[in-house]
């Protein structure tokens, strides 16, 4: 499955792959997705937000509908898409709804008459309100990322992957890499194990060392925060808790 369809099936269902109407849990399941194409080798359409072209186009959409937004959009610490769209939609289910039109023109755009090839039709940005099409050479690989090896490559640069410190931005990316390896037929055997097991391992675990009421429905992004107040320290916490269950259940 190419990364286009990935985002029409979330489009056409949004609240299945994530929970509530959250443009940054959208951008890391997103991501996630991506970073799995990446690090196997999977080569279709994912480079489409390569060189922050997406981002310069919403940036630029946004412009259009209100002027006066320019110097805000240039205050913004923040250069993605996910920061852009709130400045001009406020509802969260209608910030969902301007990502997806966003897509849809962009990719039209960007992969008219797109054969699949290492040769990729990317669109960049001149100027402020300049734009062009390159060609690009994709650089094949062989190398091959598992779910073990992709948490700890997140483990070294968490906000180079996921934007914060948060809990629910990490379950995200995870979500969305596991999710592309299960469409795109590669067996992870300990993903899926992780999938089916580690919440349950997890409640165990904290019930046997911390005094606190877990509702059934609860998942790490919403136990941890219950005994550990700094974001930084409840990744620390989660990849503590993911450590042990590998060490017992990777044999």
């Amino acid at each position: 499955m190419s990364y286009c369809e990935l985002v029409n099936k979330i489009k056409a269902e949004p609240l299945k792959y994530i929970d509530e109407y959250n443009l940054l849990y959208l951008r890391n399941y997103l991501d996630g997705y991506y970073y799995f194409k990446k690090y196997n080798g999977f080569f279709d359409d994912l480079l489409i937000f390569g060189d922050y072209c997406f981002n310069y186009f919403i940036q630029n959409k946004v412009m259009k509908i209100e002027n006066s937004l320019a110097k805000k959009i240039d205050c913004l610490g923040s250069r993605n898409w996910e920061s852009y769209i709130p400045l001009v939609e406020t509802d969260p289910e209608k910030q969902f709804d301007f990502f997806f039109e966003c897509f849809d023109e962009f990719k039209t755009l960007v992969l008219a008459d797109y054969d699949f090839t290492p040769l990729v039709r990317r669109f960049d940005k001149c100027d402020r309100d300049t734009y062009k099409l390159s060609l690009i050479k994709i650089k094949e690989t062989n190398i091959k990322t598992d779910f073990l090896q992709f948490i700890t490559i997140l483990r070294g640069r968490v906000c180079v992957y996921i934007g914060y410190y948060n809990l629910k931005y990490l379950k995200y990316c995870i979500n969305g890499f596991i999710y592309a390896s299960k469409e795109l037929g590669v067996i992870d055997n300990f993903a899926s194990f992780y999938e089916q097991k580690f919440n349950s391992f997890f409640k165990e675990e904290v019930l046997r060392n911390q005094n606190i009421n877990i509702d059934s429905e609860m998942d790490y992004t919403k136990i941890i925060p219950l005994f550990v107040t700094d974001p930084k320290k409840q990744i620390k916490t989660y990849l503590m808790y993911f450590d042990k269950f590998v060490s017992l259940y990777n044999k």
